[in-house]
C-alpha cells in the first residue's frame, strides 16, 4: 500500500484515539510550542484546541516554575531520543488542583527528533488516597506512641509499688525480729510479762 495512502490512514485512526481518550495528549516543536491538543488537554486550560495550538505553556499562562520543569524534560527527550517519565502538580486557571504523571516520547523524522508527545494521567484521586492514607497511618502512629507511655508510666507505677512493698515486708520482718530477740533476751518471766502487755496495749 503506497505511504501516500497509509499515513492518511494512521493520522486519522491517532484522532480517533487521541480525541475520545480521558487522558491529556499534546505534541509539542522544538520551540515548546503546541502543535496538537486534544480535547481532554484543552479542556484543562479552559480553552479549545484552537486556541491552544501554536502556544507554549507560557503563553497559556502556566506557572514559570512548572513551565521551566515541561521545557527541561522535552529538551531532554529532543537530545537524547528517549522517552520520559514525569510527575507534577498543576493548578488551572479555575484553581482547582490537579496531580498528573506524563509520559514524554520522541517522534522521529529520517532518524531525528522531529517532535515529542505528552500523554498525561490524571492521578489525583490517587494522590488524595495516598494522602489521606498517610494521615490515617500518621494518626495511628501517634496512638501506639500515646498508648505505649501510658504502659510505661503504669509499669513504673507498678515497680514503684513492688519497690515500697518489699520495703515494707523488710521493715516488718526486721520488727518481728527485734521483738523476738528481745523476748529472748528477758530475763525473767516478769520482764517477759510487761513486754507482752506492752505490745497488746499498742
Amino acid at each position: 500500500m503506497a505511504i501516500d495512502v497509509v499515513l492518511p490512514r494512521l493520522n486519522s485512526y491517532f484522532r480517533t484515539l487521541a480525541e475520545n481518550s480521558p487522558d491529556m495528549i499534546a505534541r509539542f516543536d522544538r520551540q515548546n510550542r503546541h502543535i496538537y491538543a486534544n480535547p481532554a488537554d484543552a479542556e484543562l486550560y479552559g480553552r479549545s484546541p484552537e486556541e491552544i495550538i501554536g502556544r507554549t505553556h507560557s503563553e497559556l499562562g502556566m506557572d514559570p516554575e512548572l513551565v521551566k520543569f515541561w521545557k527541561e524534560h522535552h529538551e531532554n527527550v529532543f537530545i537524547t531520543g528517549k522517552p520520559e517519565t514525569m510527575e507534577f502538580r498543576y493548578i488551572s486557571p479555575q484553581g482547582k488542583e490537579y496531580y498528573f504523571n506524563t509520559r514524554i516520547v520522541p517522534e522521529f523524522v529520517s532518524d531525528e527528533v522531529n517532535s515529542v508527545l505528552a500523554i498525561s494521567r490524571d492521578i489525583t484521586d490517587i494522590k488524595e488516597t495516598e494522602t489521606k492514607l498517610k494521615e490515617t497511618l500518621d494518626n495511628l502512629e501517634n496512638l501506639v506512641k500515646e498508648r505505649t507511655a501510658e504502659l510505661e508510666k503504669a509499669y513504673k507505677s507498678l515497680k514503684e509499688s513492688e519497690r515500697s512493698l518489699a520495703e515494707a515486708q523488710k521493715w516488718l520482718i526486721l520488727e518481728i525480729g527485734n521483738g523476738i530477740l528481745y523476748l529472748i533476751s528477758c530475763s525473767g518471766l516478769l520482764k517477759c510479762i510487761v513486754f507482752l502487755d506492752l505490745v497488746l496495749q499498742n
